[in-house]
């Protein structure tokens, strides 16, 4: 009993790690938690089987907890990222001379494990010319660039990439998502009780929004929610509005509800 309750409050803590770095890399990209998102990667490296086995236990609350379509476990972050290691002259130069301009030249041309290792702190030894240089982490500065639309990060000793392109799909059902909140908002304000049903009228000069709520508002083939089922509201519809409407912006557009309880 005690190994399996380590063995999962080992496994949350994983998960802690990934959820609290992905949310910070979300804030840095400008995107509020209730627009959902296309992908995040988290890169293994070298720890593979144990992390493996927490992220695919987890998947479900992981992606619930970001807002995320698909939580992608990979080796390594691959394509998304490149590294370079350019030559610290201040700290090779004292050491190899003249040789310098040579080892400038083969760290242009390193594999990425090898910069990998110095990025780690390890050192490690290049042949040049049948001569052996060694080279620390000291000894370069790296530089990291990302592919455009992903923002990368680390988790603990994992690496982890959130793709922050937002298709007009995926747009759209940030916005269903923020009308949910604004109608179980005015249902708190009208204090209804949590079993109440509801019919709401709305009103918007918006295209995207209006089709944004009819594409959301039932179930529908491939969706795991709906407007309707999640505000327990009977009836939804675009129409003329009364006095007792209230309007809300989302994201700079204006969008007018009326609430009655059935």
């Amino acid at each position: 009993h005690a190994l399996v309750d380590n063995a999962l409050s080992w496994q949350m803590g994983v998960v802690k790690q990934v959820v609290t770095s992905a949310h910070a890399l979300r804030e840095q990209a400008g995107h509020r938690v209730r627009q959902p998102l296309a992908e995040l990667r988290v890169a293994l490296g070298e720890r593979a089987e144990e992390y493996r086995q927490a992220l695919e236990r987890m998947q479900s609350l992981v992606s619930d907890e970001l807002n995320i379509k698909r939580l992608s476990i990979v080796d390594d972050l691959g394509d998304l990222v490149s590294l370079s290691a350019k030559p610290n002259f201040g700290s090779l130069g004292p050491r190899y001379g003249r040789e310098v301009q040579k080892i400038a030249a083969a760290l242009a041309k390193v594999p990425a494990e090898f910069i990998r290792q110095l990025q780690a702190g390890q050192s490690v030894s290049l042949d040049i010319d049948g001569r052996s240089f060694d080279v620390f982490a000291a000894d370069v500065s790296i530089q990291v660039s990302t592919q455009a639309g992903w923002v990368v990060g680390t988790a603990g000793p994992l690496q982890i990439a959130l793709d922050t392109r937002i298709s007009p799909e995926l747009r759209r059902e940030g916005f269903a998502q923020d009308v949910k909140r604004h109608i179980q908002q005015l249902r708190k304000d009208m204090n209804l009780n949590i079993e109440d049903r509801i019919e709401v009228t709305y009103q918007t000069s918006d295209a995207e929004l209006a089709e944004a709520i009819e594409e959301w508002k039932e179930p529908q083939p491939g969706q795991d929610w709906c407007i309707m089922a999640e505000t327990l509201c009977e009836k939804l519809e675009k129409g003329e509005v009364g006095p007792d409407s209230k309007e809300v912006e989302l994201g700079g557009r204006k969008l007018t509800l009326e609430l009655r309880k059935r």
